[in-house]
C-alpha cells in the first residue's frame, strides 16, 4: 500500500502515470482517491 499527497487530482494522475506505473515489477495499479483541503503554515 502506498500513500500519494498531491496538490490537486492532475498533479496525482501525473505521479500515477509518470512515477508509480513506470516502477519495476509494477503490474495492475489501483487507485482510490480521497479529497480533502487542508490548511498549514508554511510550505510542505
Amino acid at each position: 500500500r502506498l500513500r500519494v499527497v498531491a496538490r490537486d487530482l492532475t498533479d496525482f494522475e501525473r505521479v500515477l502515470r509518470r512515477r508509480i506505473m513506470l516502477l519495476p515489477g509494477v503490474g495492475d495499479v489501483e487507485a482510490n482517491v480521497l479529497l480533502s483541503e487542508e490548511i498549514r503554515p508554511g510550505p510542505l
